[in-house]
């Protein structure tokens, strides 16, 4: 089942029957560093587990870089070519995202995505 609308009340999102549609979720930062049989792996077992949703952040920034190694996709590519949202976005990590988008759909999974944190920036303009 998937969410398509807003109840008339406002209070819940609907199925496409128009019965109310929970999101059991999964926070996850690294879908995009796994590659096939990993993320096969993974989201099947998501779904074994009864979870409907991933929440997923698009792209890392300078602190989780740092601390993870994750401002990276699988194959080594950024999300863009130079200074992050002023630059040109890099296709293959871009590709890389909705090969990760289909399989959660090919699972029933939704994906709640987000481009990066709206947090604050340090003195050289990076977000964290």
């Amino acid at each position: 089942m998937w969410p398509t609308a807003v109840s008339l009340s406002g209070r819940w999102i609907e199925d496409q029957n128009g019965d109310p549609w929970a999101a059991l979720g999964d926070a996850n930062v690294v879908l995009h560093h796994l590659g096939d049989a990993d993320l096969a792996d993974y989201l099947d077992g998501l779904v074994a587990h009864g979870i409907t949703s991933v929440w997923w952040k698009l792209a890392m920034q300078k602190l989780e870089s740092i601390l993870i190694g994750l401002s990276l996709d699988k194959d080594g590519n950024a999300p863009f070519t130079g200074t992050w949202f002023q630059s040109t976005p890099t296709p293959a990590y871009w590709d890389n995202m909705e090969r990760v988008v289909q399989q959660c759909a090919a699972r029933g999974i939704t994906c709640w995505l987000y481009p990066t944190w709206a947090g604050w920036t340090d003195d050289d303009g990076d977000y964290y």
